[in-house]
């Protein structure tokens, strides 16, 4: 089923199922305000948010762009929740270059808890607070990240190689090459430079119109060869 994006009254405005002895499916209510609740307890200034539902609004996903202090980027809060079964309530973290409005999660999901008779709003609210402050960590070490691409040189027929490893791990398909080719064009006027950044800066733009869902999918597969294709021009 397709997913959609939603505005944040839309989201929580569906409902969950009831809850039985083992089960006690969170609304998606209760998480957005844990996390706002614990985003301003940490003085976190959001700056957008964005929301994707999928099966008929059972699955969520959102998106939280924040204030990271810093003029060429922000830190993001990706998290999720699910009211049928699909998923626990789990939290992300992630960058987005403000110039091109590129957006990257790590891939690496902190679970809050399985949706179990044992999960309050006063618990979710406890773990938001831990979650937020681990994810804050996580965007620092993304920062830290990110420039240590910068200095990873990629020649001409280092771009072809890792073009194919995209396409092939499936960051991106391969229909959509010409279209990763104006990314890249676009990337390496606004660097006037042929790192890994500005390959990573091309795959993140040109996912960046697809649902969270994905975006959140496709990144970490990118944050994984490009770890690859570092440590291999490092050797």
């Amino acid at each position: 089923m397709t997913d959609l994006r939603v505005t944040e009254t839309e989201v929580m405005a569906i409902p969950a199922p009831d809850f039985t002895d083992t089960w006690s499916p969170v609304p998606h209510k209760d998480v957005i305000e844990s996390v706002q609740m614990a985003c301003d307890n940490y003085g976190l200034d959001i700056i957008s948010k964005n929301y994707t539902v999928a099966a008929l609004g059972a699955k969520m996903f959102s998106s939280w762009q924040i204030d990271s202090g810093k003029s060429d980027r922000h830190w993001m809060l990706g998290f999720r929740n699910s009211t049928n079964k699909s998923m626990a309530v789990g939290m992300t973290a992630g960058n987005s270059i403000v110039v091109c409005s590129n957006m990257q999660f790590s891939g690496e999901f902190l679970s809050f808890h399985k949706h179990t008779s044992g999960l309050h709003v006063g618990r979710l609210m406890q773990m938001a607070s831990t979650a937020v402050g681990a994810t804050i960590e996580k965007c620092q070490a993304l920062d830290t990240w990110h420039e240590g691409l910068k200095e990873v040189e990629m020649s001409g027929d280092d771009m072809k190689c890792i073009t194919f490893d995209m396409m092939q791990d499936g960051v991106f398909a391969p229909s959509k090459f010409k279209e990763f080719g104006e990314c890249a064009k676009a990337e390496f006027e606004l660097s006037e430079s042929r790192s890994l950044h500005t390959i990573h800066g091309a795959a993140t733009r040109l996912v960046r119109n697809s649902s969270l869902f994905q975006i959140a999918d496709t990144t970490k597969k990118l944050h994984d060869l490009c770890d690859i294709w570092g440590n291999k021009k490092a050797a």
